[in-house]
C-alpha cells in the first residue's frame, strides 16, 4: 500500500494471514527494518508474516526513507528511520520526514482497511527500526500496546528524559558482541 504523509509518498506492505475472515478484530505486528533496508525486505526475510500467518494476526512492513546519514565516519545514502535522539547522524542538508506522522496515518489507513485490534497493536524493530520502535513506545503509546527493540538501535540515549501519553511494556535486547551497543552502556565487548 501507499499513502502520503508529511508530504511524501510513502509504502508499507501487509501480510494478511489465510485465517483472517475481517469479522473479528485482528491483532496488528508492525515490523521496523534496519538501516538501507526496505519494508519489502522485511517481509520476505524477517519471519513475521510466518508468525502472522501461524498466529492469524496481521503483520506490517512500512519502509523508511532514504537519506544522507554519517555513521562511523562513513558518510552515505541509506534508508534510516527518523527516530529520537541516539540514532543515526544525518547530514545537515537532510530534509527529514516525519515518521510518526506516516505511523499516525498508517494507522488510520490499517484501521479503514480491516478490521484492527486497536487495543493490541505492536511495534518490533531492528537497528535504526529499533531505535524507531522506541521512539514509538514514547511519541504513540496512545496506539500501540507494546514495543520491542532488537540489535543495534532501541536505546534512548540515558540522559534522556521522555514522558509517554501512558506507560506500556517495552524490551530492549542485543548480543553482548553488539559493539556498538554494548560501547554505549560502557561495558567491555563480550561482557556477560
Amino acid at each position: 500500500f501507499t499513502l502520503t504523509a508529511d508530504g511524501v509518498e510513502r509504502e508499507y506492505y501487509v501480510h494478511v494471514p489465510k485465517g483472517y475472515t475481517g469479522t473479528s478484530a485482528t491483532p496488528v505486528v508492525i515490523m521496523f527494518h534496519g538501516s538501507n533496508q526496505s519494508g519489502e525486505q522485511f517481509y520476505n526475510i524477517s519471519g513475521w508474516k510466518e508468525v502472522g500467518e501461524s498466529e492469524n494476526i496481521l503483520t506490517v512492513f512500512p519502509s523508511a526513507l532514504v537519506y544522507c546519514v554519517t555513521e562511523d565516519g562513513v558518510t552515505q545514502n541509506i534508508s534510516k528511520w527518523n527516530s529520537l535522539p541516539g540514532g543515526a547522524d544525518f547530514c545537515p542538508n537532510a530534509a527529514l520526514k516525519d515518521d510518526l506522522k506516516f505511523m499516525r496515518a498508517m494507522f488510520t489507513e490499517l484501521d479503514a482497511k480491516f478490521k484492527v485490534d486497536t487495543k493490541r497493536i505492536y511495534t518490533v524493530g531492528f537497528s535504526s527500526g529499533g531505535q524507531f520502535s522506541a521512539t514509538c513506545a514514547v511519541k504513540l503509546s496512545d496506539l500501540i500496546a507494546a514495543a520491542v527493540s532488537c540489535g543495534g538501535g532501541g536505546a534512548l540515549p540515558r540522559d534522556s528524559v521522555y514522558t509517554p501519553v501512558r506507560l506500556l511494556p517495552t524490551m530492549l535486547f542485543f548480543g553482548n558482541m553488539d559493539e556498538k551497543m554494548v560501547k554505549g552502556v560502557g561495558l567491555p565487548v563480550g561482557a556477560a
